[in-house]
């Protein structure tokens, strides 16, 4: 059936130069992964841009829920765990320029 689906987690290796302060303040509105069941995904994460790839992990990845309790103490708790990883390196966007654009911009030479 078309409206079946699947839930997979990936664990998500980041790399490249990224403000980690800057990350921790992500949310949905500024999140976004195109072409994530494609062979290159882009990740949008709060203006960094990545491209990346799927890999299969050498063991389990087992991830983990912070919790902290009503006196401020931190405690791991299981959260689910995959093989796969998707490995992300930081990429730069620049516009594209089309040459139609360019032929219809005047050059100006100067006068001899």
């Amino acid at each position: 059936m078309d409206d079946e689906w699947e839930e997979q987690y990936v664990f998500v290796e980041l790399v490249g130069l990224v403000d980690p302060e800057k990350i921790e303040k992500c949310t949905k509105e500024n999140t976004a992964i195109l072409g994530i069941n494609g062979n290159r995904p882009i990740i949008n994460l709060c203006g960094y841009a990545f491209s990346g790839s799927y890999q299969d992990s050498l063991g389990t990845m087992v991830l983990f829920e912070e919790n902290i309790d009503g006196a401020g103490n931190k405690a791991l708790k299981y959260a689910t765990h995959t093989t796969k990883i998707l490995e992300a390196s930081r990429v730069f966007l620049k516009p594209n320029v089309s040459s139609d654009s360019m032929e219809n911009k005047n050059i100006s030479q100067p006068n001899d």
